[in-house]
């Protein structure tokens, strides 16, 4: 019989070897990365060499066509366009947000707090959009009453709010 100093602990040697604890750490998040990012992509791609049927449905056979298609003049002109798009956001985010960052690192800390907070404010809008939305949907008055009221499984509004 094994002494309990000699079995086998998982959490022992994950305490003995750094690089094992790190690997325990990243393993859930590189399997979930495979799993919905790496294999969806490498599925598009695979699947972008094949041909489309009379149907729509996916023929077996490979094809280099659609690639061969991105070097139309229109495909490369909306390419050309679209990389200066990216390139032109790029150049001016850097010219405003650097400067900008300085600015607010260099403000005084009462200073800053609304600096940060006026940054941050447009970043709320899509939240504050759909706020305001549920507000609707489920106000006394609302769109889910209205239904519950008109299909008569309510009889008198639900406080939900």
């Amino acid at each position: 019989m094994e002494t309990p100093s000699r079995r086998f602990s998982l959490t022992r040697l994950l305490r003995e070897n750094s690089s094992l604890q790190g690997l325990a750490l990243v393993s859930p998040t590189a399997i979930y990365l495979l799993l919905f990012v790496v294999l969806p992509m490498v599925l598009i791609a695979g699947l972008s060499f094949l041909t489309r049927g009379s149907y729509g449905n996916i023929v077996y056979h490979v094809n280099y066509s659609n690639y061969a298609r991105l070097l139309d003049p229109l495909y490369l002109r909306i390419l050309v366009y679209s990389l200066g798009v990216g390139a032109a956001t790029t150049v001016l985010t850097i010219l405003i947000g650097y400067p900008l960052a300085y600015f607010i690192a260099r403000a005084p800390a009462r200073q800053r707090s609304l600096l940060l907070f006026l940054i941050l404010l447009p970043f709320w809008t899509n939240f504050i959009i759909r706020i305001y939305a549920w507000i609707m949907i489920l106000r006394t008055e609302g769109f889910l009453n209205t239904i519950l009221l008109n299909l008569g499984v309510i009889q008198v509004p639900l406080n939900i709010l």
